[in-house]
């Protein structure tokens, strides 16, 4: 896909890192992205897979530690003070898929998630975080389902999380603070080949996939619904340049890319 450079903050062989236009969370809000074209997550490649996975299990750490080489994580607006100090930070991980003309890049968004959305041990998501998912793909008409942690680095398979490799889907993970090694929550919904229309039964939801949906699930779950559309997050390329500089610099340690 077409990328500008100065977005461009991390590229392994086959998937690169960038921040998009208009960050929920500057720094930290960024995309994991296909280099060639894959539509899917069914169509990734083994390789292209593992590399999925590293990436993401880097951007928990960074985020869990919030101090990249230039301290810039210590003004992060996930990073909330309390009675013991500074809360490290979870993730949320975002993905729509639906295409019906073969021309869709797979994408997905990962936003870093403030420590108060978890329990005290840091280790399970609060009822709130289910309640923005559910409550948002109840209003959008869209069903999900949970998928077991276990195994999420194969992505979604089909003939196991998905029907069809044509099947359109919203996919969602959560990661607690201080966890890399995998999402304590995973979630799906699964859509026909046609963009998300289908019936009730099977698992499918109704509705069709909003195409801001995930970026509006991640801005309730910050606790800033008015900042969901992009165009409201909006930099000059400068700024655009410089957010993806500060997170280069505070990602560099923990860069699959760069081991």
């Amino acid at each position: 896909p077409t990328c500008e450079a100065h977005l461009v903050v991390s590229l392994a062989q086959e998937i690169y890192l960038a921040t998009p236009k208009g960050p929920l969370v500057t720094p930290g809000h960024v995309l994991v992205v296909p280099i060639g074209h894959c539509g899917s997550q069914a169509a990734l490649s083994p390789e292209a897979l593992a590399e999925v996975a590293a990436y993401k299990r880097g951007l928990a750490q960074c985020f869990a530690q919030c101090a990249g080489s230039a301290g810039s994580w210590l003004g992060h607006p996930c990073r909330e003070r309390g009675g013991g100090g500074l809360y490290a930070c979870g993730m949320a991980v975002l993905e729509r898929f639906a295409d019906t003309k073969g021309t869709y890049h797979m994408c997905q968004q990962v936003v870093p998630l403030p420590g108060s959305l978890f329990d005290s041990t840091g280790k399970a998501p609060l009822p709130k975080v289910a309640k923005v998912l559910f409550a948002a793909a109840e209003r959008a008409g869209l069903q999900l389902k949970s998928l077991d942690p276990v195994g999420w680095e194969a992505g979604l398979r089909p003939g196991h999380e998905l029907e069809s490799p044509a099947d359109s889907y919203f996919y969602a993970e959560i990661w607690a603070p201080g966890d890399s090694k995998a999402p304590i929550l995973r979630l799906v919904h699964r859509g026909s080949p046609q963009g998300g229309k289908g019936g009730k039964g099977g698992g499918k939801g109704g509705g069709r996939i909003p195409v801001q949906f995930g970026r509006e699930i991640a801005a309730d779950l910050l606790g800033q619904p008015e900042r969901a559309h992009w165009k409201a997050c909006e930099q000059t390329t400068d700024e655009e340049a410089a957010t993806a500089e500060l997170f280069k610099q505070a990602f560099g340690t923990f860069d699959p890319a760069l081991a």
